[in-house]
């Protein structure tokens, strides 16, 4: 069988985001080539997209796949929009029995800052875990030792009071595991 092709494909991702792609296999030689646009009208954010050939039999079903292209662009400038074209090819040959291809187009993000933002997104989630952690640590220990937990809300009470230079009554009330005081 000879050239299996996929015409011009237009994908609206959302939020100022377009790709175009176009795609042919020669079934005879394996060669799998296609070629992207894309376009990014958003000012804040670009983005990472993916084309992927679906081979499929002559049932239309999915019988392998060309693996997945991904074509990064940058945000729009301020104005106007940024546009990139890519071709593609050489992606995982169609099986023998490939009768015909579909064409998915996709948001497909990945980090594009390499070891740096490797680092720094382990960083983040770290630190966020570890601040989870405390808060989640320090409101377990004030619900197992409601003693400390009265103690400190008088504690705050006489901090409020000196700090306003007059007296408060603050009225208190424990609920669902935690102290409410109002003046």
């Amino acid at each position: 069988m000879p050239l299996l092709t996929v015409p011009p494909v237009r994908c609206d991702l959302g939020n100022g985001h377009f790709m175009v792609s176009h795609a042919e296999v020669d079934t005879d030689n394996g060669h799998v080539m296609g070629h992207t646009d894309m376009t990014v009208t958003n000012k804040v954010t670009g983005f990472t997209g993916g084309a992927q050939l679906l081979y499929l039999n002559d049932l239309h079903q999915t019988i392998g796949t060309s693996g997945v292209q991904q074509i990064g662009l940058g945000q729009a400038p301020l104005f106007g929009a940024a546009h990139r074209s890519y071709d593609w090819e050489n992606l995982t040959a169609p099986p023998a029995e490939t009768a015909g291809i579909a064409l998915a187009q996709f948001w497909d993000p990945h980090n594009r800052f390499g070891d740096v933002g490797q680092a720094l997104e382990k960083f983040f989630n770290d630190t966020g875990n570890w601040l989870l952690g405390a808060a989640n640590a320090g409101l377990q220990f004030l619900q197992d030792n409601p003693e400390v937990a009265i103690g400190l809300v008088i504690a705050v009470v006489a901090v409020v009071i000196v700090a306003s230079g007059g007296l408060a009554a603050p009225e208190c009330v424990v609920a669902l595991g935690g102290i409410v005081c109002t003046f």
